[in-house]
């Protein structure tokens, strides 16, 4: 149980990463 939440979060962190460089290159680039 401990090892899936550990993954979900890894992921979790990933993606807001992911997004948060999207929405600064458009940032970026408008």
């Amino acid at each position: 149980m401990q090892g899936i939440k550990k993954e979900a979060s890894k992921h979790l962190q990933a993606r807001k990463t992911e997004i948060n460089s999207a929405f600064v290159m458009t940032k970026l680039y408008n």
